[in-house]
């Protein structure tokens, strides 16, 4: 059947049908608003059949770029799982597989990542029922490397020379229930620092500028320090600043004494001096 063909069928189909869409043209999408399964896989067959030679529609389900992607992951895993009939039941011959997933978890919100190992270790056993199952999971997130215990982390990173080297696990500390910034700057290799570039230049800059303006500029000095988020580096910077202010403030003080001295010392030499003249 040639592809004009199809497409007058698909056509004329959505023509017959034109109740079960509410048409939104002036915002190009159309909602499928009837609850008839069998009309909708109807609808789905006749596009596919047409999809074959062009993708014209572009289909919505209203879920976030995150929902997206683990609705995506999870209905792939299954698909996998049927059309390879993975599952005991379906043959009798113990079957073995290898699931590499490539950072699977990029879309999703920090506590779906924290969910993410847990859901799988449920999931994954009911669609590969009887298999052999071995999982390799690819990550940038700490969050899903303290579902990991250290014996199971493999830790590349490239060398100077950009080649992909395979890093000593005994370097590094346990990951099963660590801490998520200890895995940061532990596993992810974070040398240079855990916190943002940016901020850390400007807490570069407000460093200098207490140690060589601190009396000058001290309202910017404060506010500055004012929005630190960490409370342990804050209150730290917080110490060096007035202990700063203080050394400034001795040190004008000592300056003022030492020229007090100064000037009642001239002044006991010149009624020396004078006291001298008159002898």
């Amino acid at each position: 059947m040639s592809s004009f063909i199809i497409l007058h069928h698909f056509i004329k189909w959505v023509d017959e049908n034109t109740g079960i869409f509410q048409k939104c043209l002036q915002r190009k999408f159309i909602t499928y608003i009837d609850v008839n399964n069998k009309k909708f896989d109807e609808f789905l067959n006749y596009y596919f059949a047409c999809s074959k030679y062009s993708s014209f529609l572009n289909f919505s389900w209203g879920l976030s770029s995150g929902e997206m992607a683990i609705f995506s992951l999870f209905s792939r895993l299954f698909s996998i799982s049927e059309n390879n009939k993975m599952k005991l039941e379906d043959n009798n011959n113990i079957s073995s597989a290898i699931l590499c997933l490539d950072e699977a978890d990029m879309l999703f919100h920090p506590e779906w990542q924290r969910k993410y190992i847990n859901s799988l270790v449920k999931f994954l056993p009911e669609i590969y029922r009887g298999t052999y199952l071995q999982v390799i999971i690819a990550t940038h997130s700490p969050i899903i490397l303290s579902d990991i215990p250290k014996q199971n982390v493999i830790y590349l990173y490239k060398n100077q020379n950009g080649e992909i080297t395979v890093g000593k696990n005994a370097e590094h500390s346990e990951t099963f229930g660590a801490n998520i910034y200890k895995l940061f700057n532990d596993a992810f290799f974070l040398k240079e620092g855990s916190i943002g570039e940016f901020a850390e230049e400007k807490i570069k800059e407000l460093l200098k500028l207490i140690y060589t303006s601190a009396d000058q500029e001290k309202e910017k000095i404060k506010s500055m320090i004012n929005i630190i988020g960490d409370q342990f580096l804050k209150s730290k910077i917080e110490r060096m600043f007035y202990e700063r202010l203080n050394n400034e403030t001795n040190k004008e003080t000592r300056l003022m004494e030492l020229e007090e001295k100064i000037t009642n010392i001239q002044k006991e030499i010149d009624n020396i001096k004078r006291n001298i003249k008159n002898d």
